[in-house]
């Protein structure tokens, strides 16, 4: 299936291509029944991607010839019984187990790469590249179902050249090393992952000179393309490679502490939360349904740690989705693009959109429970079916309450399946409202990373500046590049502000006046400022300090970062902006006065 389709008969010798099959559309036929693997595709849904929504009048006998057309073809005086095309309740499927295809080839070598020893690890990753000659399908280029599959097999050829590039290195084989990373970023210059493998090899080759290029290209490609700079990992790997450090020249990741020195190359800490969260997922798919969530305050990295944790499970079929988005978080969106995202285009999984689509659009005081249980088990079904599975849901917190509630369902109705499901939420809200339906078989909590962290990174001088926070930590780094001034930028601000401003009114307006007092400030003070009861206010402050946003001391209060309060005293001072909090303790003033803080934190 890579390059032009090519079908070979061992017995008989027999090879066919592209145009041995009938026609172009019998040729269609079976591409599209070979990217269901083995699963049944009905002939409406044949005929609409065949004729792109256009079918002819007459399309379930013209469906049928081409099938008639296509036994024959793959297996003269062959029996329908006994074809690779077998019909199946009104449609087809392929008979994916009586050929070898070289894409289910392909998969079964990443799923088998999850071992400790990196030599075989790089045998099956170098055979299931070798596979890849050319584009998926390239007979087709534009029909928009091969363009789906493309999409969904991309990701798995990257995580599949950045592994083999890892696992070079970690063999000391810089050259091979090179030559993995030139081929991802050949197919997309966007992957940091497979820079910093090029930089890393280059500098072990004794080429500095290309890998500070190699650096600056990325820099300048994301630039261009996406409006950004480097990741904190890659610039922390540009400023190593600037100042000689000779931990570079070790095998292994050229930030792996001394308890990982695995093929996790260049991801910064987090080494014990990875190991947890991965422990987790291999019970789970072991036949073991798990649910597992990643806690932290913004900005603390939970996102990024979800990337990555995504990329370690490379060789089961995995989908990511975000709740963050503009409608992102609706129902039943999150859960369906995290299965379409894994999947690619599947019927089953259309039907059960719809069915969701549906409930979702109802009157929740009309809503029965008899509704929900159709819609939820024909999810529960469709992800029973695909097993094994890995989704990853950002920002679950964020979700509307029918999606956490399938959620739920679909937990309770799997849990004999290999299905694990990792989502993010925000310190201290797994507990609380929709998201006190799940169950949880672990919780694992993200907080700043730690001066062993940093050092074994090379950025010791770093933690007494930031304290470890990884916003920070990105934004000092990028300053240090750049040559900047020795503070955090607007952006970094403005996005602490934002954190802040997610603790609910009251308590932002409290944080803001809080900015304003002598440093650590007394619960006594700042009561005073806001002109409320001191009984009040101590809750708010313990829910802050819960949200690390303000921690206790032995003078009273005091925020966790002086960047944030840094942050929250600069918003008084643009636009002309001040507010006198005073009078912020009336409901319908307060209201107004959060909505202003609240743009100006946006």
């Amino acid at each position: 299936m890579f390059g032009s389709i090519e079908i070979v008969d061992p017995d008989g010798g027999r090879v066919l291509g592209p145009r041995d099959l009938g026609g172009k559309k019998p040729r269609q036929l079976l591409e599209i029944l070979l990217l269901e693997r083995g699963g049944r595709v009905s002939k409406q849904r044949l005929a609409d991607q065949l004729w792109a929504d256009r079918p002819p009048q007459n399309y379930s006998g013209t469906v049928e010839s081409y099938v008639s057309v296509l036994r024959r073809t793959l297996q003269p005086g062959g029996g329908p019984k006994e074809s690779l095309i077998l019909t199946d309740r009104g449609g087809y499927r392929f008979a994916n187990e009586r050929a070898r295809v070289d894409l289910d080839l392909f998969d079964d070598l990443l799923a088998k790469c999850d071992t400790d020893e990196p030599q075989t690890a790089m045998d099956r990753l170098a055979e299931a590249i070798g596979l890849v000659q050319g584009q998926l399908l390239e007979d087709d280029p534009y029909a928009e179902w091969v363009q789906d599959a493309r999409e969904a097999h991309m990701p798995r050829l990257m995580g599949a050249l950045v592994s083999a590039g890892e696992c070079a290195l970690t063999l000391g084989d810089s050259n091979g090393a090179l030559r993995f990373a030139a081929l991802a970023l050949a197919r997309d210059s966007l992957v940091e992952a497979a820079s910093r493998i090029a930089m890393v090899a280059s500098y072990r080759l004794g080429r500095q000179e290309d890998a500070v290029r190699a650096f600056l290209r990325c820099r300048e490609t994301l630039e261009v393309e996406l409006g950004v700079g480097p990741m904190p990992d890659t610039v922390s790997l540009y400023m190593a490679i600037e100042r000689h450090d000779d931990t570079l020249m070790h095998c292994g990741s050229p930030t792996a502490t001394s308890d990982d020195d695995s093929v996790a190359c260049v991801f910064m800490g987090r080494s014990q939360e990875l190991a947890e969260l991965e422990e987790h997922a291999a019970h789970a798919l072991s036949g073991a349904f798990s649910l597992v969530l990643v806690e932290g305050e913004g900005g603390i990295g939970a996102s990024r740690f979800l990337e990555e944790a995504q990329r370690r499970v490379m060789g089961t079929r995995s989908g990511h989705a975000d709740c963050s988005g503009a409608g992102a978080g609706l129902p039943p969106t999150p859960i369906m693009s995290a299965l379409e995202n894994a999947l690619g285009p599947d019927e089953e999984l259309a039907e059960v959109r719809r069915a969701l689509e549906e409930l979702a659009a109802q009157d929740p005081s009309a809503t029965n429970r008899a509704s929900h249980v159709v819609a939820f088990e024909l999810l529960a079904a469709v992800v029973r079916r695909h097993a094994p599975l890995v989704l990853f849901i950002d920002r679950l917190d964020l979700a509307h309450p029918l999606t956490v509630s399938a959620l739920a369902y679909m937990q309770r109705r799997c849990h004999g399946s290999p299905v694990a499901v990792v989502a993010t939420c925000r310190r201290g809200t797994a507990g609380d409202g929709p998201l006190a339906l799940l169950e949880p078989a672990g919780r694992i909590h993200l907080g700043a990373l730690s001066q062993d962290d940093l050092d074994s990174a090379g950025l010791t001088d770093l933690y007494e500046r930031t304290g470890g926070h990884p916003l920070l930590l990105a934004d000092a780094l990028r300053s240090s590049y750049d040559e900047g001034p020795d503070r955090f930028s607007a952006d970094a601000c403005v996005r602490l502000a934002g954190y802040c401003s997610e603790a609910g009114p009251a308590r932002f307006t409290a944080l803001r006046a809080a900015s304003e007092l002598p440093q650590p400030f007394h619960l006594e003070a700042l009561a005073a400022v806001l002109g409320v009861s001191e009984l009040g206010l101590v809750e708010d402050l313990e829910a802050l300090c819960d949200a690390n946003i303000l921690r206790t001391t032995e003078e009273g209060f005091g925020f966790r970062y002086d960047a944030m309060r840094e942050a929250l005293a600069a918003m008084g001072q643009h636009d002309g902006a001040v507010i006198d909090l005073r009078e912020t303790s009336s409901s319908d003033d307060a209201e107004d006065t959060d909505d202003t803080a609240l743009a100006a934190a946006s």
